[in-house]
């Protein structure tokens, strides 16, 4: 058919069906978030079911939701 392939380097955010919002511990300090300790620590799993090395959730933050002026 004569077709050829061709290659490009892209970078691309994967959907991994995760429910849920994480924000990063260096930029709840960079921006001053108040941290609120969970009752008892949320355990992350990788894809293959095995704990995550970065350990486990033990506080949260209170966010509001902003789109275009909106709550």
């Amino acid at each position: 058919c004569g077709r050829r392939e061709k290659a490009a380097e892209t970078e691309a955010l994967i959907d991994s069906g995760s429910m849920e919002c994480l924000v990063s511990p260096g930029l709840v300090k960079r921006v001053g978030m108040t941290l609120i300790p969970l009752e008892r620590p949320i355990i992350l799993r990788n894809a293959d079911e095995s704990e995550n090395s970065q350990g486990r959730i033990t506080h949260y933050v209170a966010l509001k939701d902003l789109w275009k002026g909106a709550t």
